[in-house]
């Protein structure tokens, strides 16, 4: 997997409720709805962590809900990538899923914008102590 990220990555642990609104290659899973937590995110996107492969171009609706602030944001995104996780021996296999947000149809772009200039100030002081 190539690191094309546009923007920094923040880790960030927050509640996300995704709704797979479409996915070509896994009809069976259109419209189905669960909770995820993040691993990080950014401007432009997130990485969750689910407990089934979410085929690459899938169509998804999340909302993320901070720990730090319970404010909620909706977007719009596009699965980018999917890489299975190492299971050490239990039988269902956990999978980190890249989604890429929709931003230009997002009318919270601009909330959204501020949370993350936000976090990204957090883990710059944060890092620098």
């Amino acid at each position: 997997m190539s690191d094309l990220r546009q923007n920094p990555r923040i880790p960030e642990n927050a509640d996300v409720s995704v709704r797979i609104e479409s996915s070509p290659e896994a009809r069976n899973l259109e419209g189905r709805v669960f909770i995820s937590n993040s691993i990080d995110i950014s401007l432009g996107g997130l990485q969750i962590t689910v407990e089934f492969p979410i085929p690459v171009d899938a169509s998804l609706e999340l909302k993320v809900t901070f720990h730090s602030s319970s404010k909620t944001y909706w977007h719009k995104g596009i699965v980018i990538w999917d890489d299975e996780l190492d299971s050490h021996g239990k039988e269902y296999k956990m999978h980190r899923v890249g989604v890429e947000f929709n931003t230009l149809d997002n009318p919270q772009f601009f909330a959204w914008r501020a949370a993350i200039s936000e976090l990204l100030n957090k883990s710059t002081d944060t890092g620098s102590s």
